[in-house]
């Protein structure tokens, strides 16, 4: 026991864990770097000019629409008693969608939760639970989305059942886990640690039950248009490229995108993305330039609304503020 509590202590110092992410990033960095090696890269630039740039801007309008869609979804769980403006809402979702793709995922949700405090007007518990609840909703839209893509994918019985049963042994293999770990460790730090679980959960049920009310209403149909969108983006891009269109390829690649970056990798999925619209679009049989390069410009219509128009908030929200304290100071 005594070697299982050193080994715990361990791998949760923070220098361990440091280590542990710098060799994850150099392996990253690495498997692209070989990947990028064997690319054919004068294919993928051709393949890029030729795009139209209608449907381009078709695509970043499109993807675009899933900021207000965020926002009305966030407006819709927040308390109705002193609740904000709705466009307060967009601002908020608009900053912080920026953030989370320059920065990191945890930064921000970190942000949200400040942002949601000091200008939508919640306390530090609604914020919390606000910002849980988009992130259950946010996952049950990343499950619909994989199984309709198992659904439109020309997978036989067979193969679809096979993934269903693969799915339902991980979940089983985290949850023995996660038991094998509580019976493993000592008597007296796993009723601690139990009871603080049941105090937080007392302290938090009363603040987070309406928001779960709420979020079967209009939330979670928000999320679904979301997704549709998405899914819409990625057609938009394959009339631009020439890509054959495919609901089927469109739905599978916003469901393999979902599933890279459960894990927090780069900013913005920089390289995970591609990769996974990479493997689906080999999985459809279009050539590696062509899908490539729908990979980068479908990227690029996701990111370029998401940062532009958050950062742009943040431009224009901080100019009045400056202009007031200059003309204080005059």
């Amino acid at each position: 026991m005594n070697r299982w509590n050193d080994f715990v202590q361990t791998i949760s110092a923070p220098r361990f864990r440091r280590a542990l992410r710098w060799l994850f990033y150099v392996a990253l960095l690495s498997g692209f770097y070989v990947a990028a090696r064997s690319l054919p890269w004068r294919g993928v630039l051709h393949a890029m000019s030729d795009a139209s740039p209608a449907w381009l801007a078709v695509a970043a309008l499109i993807n675009a629409l899933g900021l207000p869609l965020w926002a009305a979804q966030w407006f819709q769980l927040a308390p109705r008693e002193g609740r904000q403006s709705f466009w307060m809402f967009v601002e908020i979702a608009a900053v912080v969608g920026a953030i989370q793709n320059t920065l990191t995922s945890v930064g921000g949700g970190a942000s949200a939760i400040v942002l949601l405090i000091s200008r939508g007007g919640l306390s530090r518990g609604e914020a919390v639970s606000l910002y849980a609840m988009d992130q259950v909703l946010t996952g049950i839209g990343k499950i619909l989305v994989v199984g309709l893509a198992v659904l439109l994918l020309p997978l036989p019985a067979w193969h679809a059942a096979k993934w269903l049963a693969l799915s339902l042994v991980i979940a089983t293999l985290i949850v023995a886990a996660l038991v094998g770990v509580n019976l493993l460790m000592p008597a007296s730090s796993s009723s601690r640690g139990m009871n603080r679980i049941v105090n937080f959960l007392r302290a938090q049920v009363t603040v987070f039950t309406p928001f779960v009310i709420r979020a079967s209403g209009w939330p979670l149909a928000l999320v679904a248009v979301r997704k549709a969108t998405e899914i819409a983006t990625g057609v938009a891009v394959q009339w631009a490229c020439g890509i054959p269109v495919s609901i089927g390829a469109a739905t599978a690649i916003i469901a393999a995108t979902d599933l890279a970056s459960v894990i927090p990798t780069t900013p913005g999925s920089i390289g995970v993305f591609e990769a996974a619209t990479l493997f689906v679009y080999g999985f459809f049989g279009i050539s590696p330039a062509l899908a490539l390069s729908a990979a980068f410009l479908q990227h690029a219509a996701h990111l370029l609304p998401a940062i532009g128009i958050g950062y742009a908030v943040l431009l224009f929200k901080a100019l009045p503020s400056e202009r007031t304290s200059s003309a204080a100071r005059e």
